[in-house]
């Protein structure tokens, strides 16, 4: 895992005292059509990006 991906995730059980589980999800390419490269999320207060 990577070490930004570690520290993302102890912050974020330290912050909300949960338990976090890091994903990482690897696109492939198998058209032509453009891949986005952000992603953001809004849920109840949440930020994801």
């Amino acid at each position: 895992m990577p070490r930004r991906m570690r520290v993302y995730t102890a912050l974020a059980e330290e912050k909300y005292q949960l338990p976090t589980y890091p994903v990482l999800i690897n696109i492939l390419k198998i058209s032509d059509e453009e891949i986005p490269t952000r992603f953001a999320s809004n849920i109840a207060g949440l930020e994801a990006r």
